[in-house]
């Protein structure tokens, strides 16, 4: 069966290994969206740490020169350290336009509450927090909700 929203496998994933108490989930299907969202959950600290995995720190190729696997090298998983810290979070579908003035009403219908949780966006400046949206003063699309 073929993922389709990296996203939403990698949030729900998490999540239910958090719930169970795992101090550690192993993501196979990801992309940069995955991993830009995974970084600003560990500088907000809803998770630990987390590590991307290539085909060369995983298998052993001994005749194939150094320079040939650099060249091919890519990642195949990604291993993420739980902080226990997550409730809830999912992803937003379809991914809703917002602009600058628009971010705090959706961020109140998202989140339980002013002060917790975090709503992700994307942005012309890249992927940002409703939060770092809201201080540059610029709109994007909704992706993920997480408390």
């Amino acid at each position: 069966m073929v993922s389709v929203d990296h996203l939403a496998n990698a949030l729900s994933t998490i999540v239910n290994a958090d719930r169970v108490g795992k101090p550690e989930v192993v993501l196979y299907n990801f992309d940069k969206l995955v991993l830009n969202v995974l970084s600003i959950l560990k500088r907000f600290g809803y998770i630990e740490d987390f590590e991307v995995i290539y085909r060369s720190d995983k298998y052993h190729y001994p005749d194939v020169p150094e320079e040939e696997i650099k060249k091919h090298d890519r990642p195949v998983e990604v291993r993420v350290k739980l902080s226990g810290r997550i409730n809830k979070a999912g992803v937003i579908k379809p991914r809703i336009p917002v602009s600058k003035e628009e971010i705090d009403e959706r961020a109140k219908k998202l989140l339980p509450a002013r002060d917790i949780g975090l709503v992700i966006l994307t942005t012309s400046k890249g992927i940002l927090t409703h939060l770092e949206a809201r201080r540059l003063g610029i709109g994007g699309r909704l992706l993920a909700y997480v408390y």
